[in-house]
């Protein structure tokens, strides 16, 4: 998969979730989130983009050039008196058609349900100070190294369910230590 089927999956998977258009620099973070993910489970690169550590985190040099090119639509928008953003969308006229194997699908459906709708500036703290390859650049202009990326087993999370008995028990634990810590 190239960058651009990347941005056009999720730019489309995004567009199934709720239609609202990505700020330009949420896609790409997204997609280096993409990348990272897919990197954590089976320790190879999904696309073969040169990231680097840019002014303002995780940057491929082209990303500008990728969104002026169909199926894109960019365009400005004032959200404050004196703010603007760039919006990128999908082209209404386009069918859809990014087929990716379902273990990507499943990664980068994740990548839209987890952060998309995540206010941009979480996103960008996630991504500067909670990813390996962000956390091991020293300098500005230094190739990203998803190399010292954490194996996905990690990260995993098992769902557990808890009875409604030890709830009870946890919260009535809890009131006492509230309690109990603000007469110190």
């Amino acid at each position: 998969m190239d960058l651009k089927e990347l941005l056009v999956y999720l730019a489309e998977a995004n567009r199934h979730a709720d239609n609202s258009p990505l700020s330009k620099t949420k896609l790409l973070k997204l997609a280096y989130l993409a990348e990272l993910f897919f990197y954590r489970k089976h320790r190879e690169r999904l696309t073969g983009a040169k990231w680097i550590y840019h002014y303002y985190g995780p940057y491929v040099f082209g990303y500008e050039k990728i969104l002026e090119e169909y199926p894109f639509q960019v365009e400005q928008t004032q959200y404050d008196v004196d703010k603007e953003a760039t919006l990128v969308k999908l082209d209404s006229e386009f069918p859809g058609s990014t087929r990716v194997a379902l273990d990507t699908a499943t990664i980068l459906n994740r990548v839209i349900a987890d952060f998309a709708r995540e206010d941009l500036k979480d996103v960008l703290d996630y991504v500067y100070f909670e990813t390996e390859p962000m956390a091991k650049a020293e300098s500005r202009g230094d190739d990203l190294d998803f190399n010292v990326s954490l194996d996905a087993s990690r990260y995993n999370v098992v769902p557990k369910t808890v009875d409604k008995k030890t709830i009870s028990k946890l919260k009535a634990k809890y009131k006492k230590l509230s309690k109990d810590a603000r007469r110190i």
